[in-house]
């Protein structure tokens, strides 16, 4: 349905492949790929008509060819020049974010690189960091190859003006990320029984997956429980699911000959100090109204 909207190129470097629909509002919508079906393929550009609204509200979508979890040098800053350049020429008011898994991840992420009102986030990682996910063995053809982590996990970057609106599924699989979210102040934070990581294909199956992202947007919290309360939704508490604390990766050493093999843990990728946002290098938060983002320093 994709082809309803016009959407052209923004961006076509080999690392950042960004594209523009222009709405009629003065609401951006940041729209995030995910990882895509196919890890030979260049994921797509997702939630055409969810996050255009129809048509309505301008959209900046983003792709990451390398799956980076927004770790891949300058990325962004690149972002944050391509929302700019909307938000001058468009009259922007109102910034959100919207994406699936890794997509969701980054969603949330860059609510604190600007001044995002507010965050749809379906099936997001925690993280992907090898010193709090150890235990999460998806993705790590993409994970691997990360050398230097300048985003650890979502915990570092949460912001409290802004409204997050975070589902996951309830299958064990996704435990070890859903369940480390935190319980906080501005996040409504619902769990699908009978669901896998495909919160969207789901939302789809059921006919609803534009309203819920519509609702979400418009922060009508109330309107969404009620629209997701026939599928069995339920809040998600510390009682129907603990937080989970980091569980650092475990490998095996190569066993010298005749020696047991011991197992060790990981050395961290990046120390503490640089695994946070540097504000010493990157001006804080962009405001809509004023029409500028953050810029690279």
């Amino acid at each position: 349905m994709a082809d309803r909207f016009e959407i052209t190129p923004l961006r076509t470097d080999p690392d950042l492949l960004t594209y523009q629909h222009k709405g009629s509002n003065s609401r951006l919508v940041i729209c995030l790929s995910g990882v895509g079906k196919d890890s030979e393929d260049i994921p797509p550009y997702e939630f055409a008509r969810s996050a255009t609204e129809n048509g309505q509200n301008h959209v900046l979508f983003v792709v990451d060819p390398n799956r980076t979890w927004l770790n891949g040098a300058g990325i962004i800053e690149r972002i944050l020049e391509d929302t700019a350049k909307i938000v001058d020429s468009c009259g922007i008011t109102s910034i959100c974010t919207l994406g699936h898994s890794m997509g969701g991840f980054a969603a949330i992420v860059l609510a604190d690189f600007m001044e995002v009102d507010t965050v749809v986030s379906l099936a997001p990682q925690h993280s992907v960091h090898p010193d709090i996910a150890g235990n999460e063995h998806r993705w790590r053809n993409w994970v691997d190859p990360i050398s230097d982590f300048r985003i650890r996990s979502v915990d570092d970057h949460w912001v409290n003006e802004t409204a997050y609106h975070v589902i996951h599924g309830n299958h064990n699989r996704d435990k070890f990320q859903r369940d480390r979210f935190p319980i906080r102040a501005g996040l409504v934070h619902t769990i699908l029984p009978d669901t896998t990581h495909a919160v969207p294909q789901r939302l789809k199956r059921e006919g609803i997956l534009d309203q819920v992202v519509s609702l979400c947007l418009n922060n009508r919290t109330r309107r969404v429980r009620q629209l997701l309360e026939p599928m069995g939704a339920y809040r998600r508490t510390t009682e129907n699911h603990p937080i989970l604390g980091p569980s650092p990766r475990v490998v095996e050493t190569p066993a010298a000959p005749n020696a047991t093999t011991i197992k060790v843990k990981t050395a961290a990728k990046t120390s503490m100090g640089a695994a946070k946002k540097a504000t010493t290098t990157t001006p804080k938060k962009a405001t809509a109204s004023r029409t500028k983002t953050k810029a690279a320093s």
